[in-house]
């Protein structure tokens, strides 16, 4: 059975969790991969938990804003298919435990599963790349269109 966004788990697995490693690899996609990997993240992190339903986090006395929750699906994403599969549809307690780590491995209490350095941000990174190179309008217009065809056709990116 082939993992949902292969081409996602690949390149992130390719970076041998090196973030110089990871943004030499996007930098090396074309315009097309860019924008489709960026529709990758969108969709595996809202696999994981919608933006709108934050967990409850009791810490913090309520539940994450749809930024938190996004920068928490982003990390999630980013620590490879094996912590995604597992936060997919979990509960909030389990997340919970994921935005503790996140959150401990940004104040810099935390090592992080990148080679002693802080998660690169993953979604935002194949942004970055094709912004330097490409029109960053044709950008936006490339990922609506992409997220369209997958509603459509039901597609997880795996192209």
């Amino acid at each position: 059975m082939t993992r949902p966004y292969e081409r996602l788990w690949s390149l992130l697995e390719s970076s041998e969790r090196d973030p110089d490693r990871f943004e030499a690899l996007v930098a090396k996609l074309d315009a097309d991969e860019l924008v489709k990997r960026y529709a990758d993240v969108i969709d595996a992190s809202g696999d994981v938990r919608p933006k709108w339903e934050g967990p409850l986090v009791p810490d913090l006395g309520g539940c994450l804003s749809e930024d938190a929750t996004e920068d928490l699906t982003d990390w999630i994403v980013g620590q490879g298919y094996d912590v995604w599969a597992k936060a997919c549809g979990a509960d909030d307690e389990a997340l919970v435990v994921l935005f503790e780590e996140a959150s401990r491995e940004r104040v810099g209490d935390d090592e992080g599963r990148w080679g002693g350095r802080r998660t690169p941000p993953i979604g935002p990174a194949f942004y970055a790349s094709y912004v330097r190179r490409f029109d960053e309008d044709d950008f936006w217009d490339a990922l609506e269109a992409e997220l369209d065809s997958r509603v459509v056709e039901g597609d997880e990116g795996d192209d």
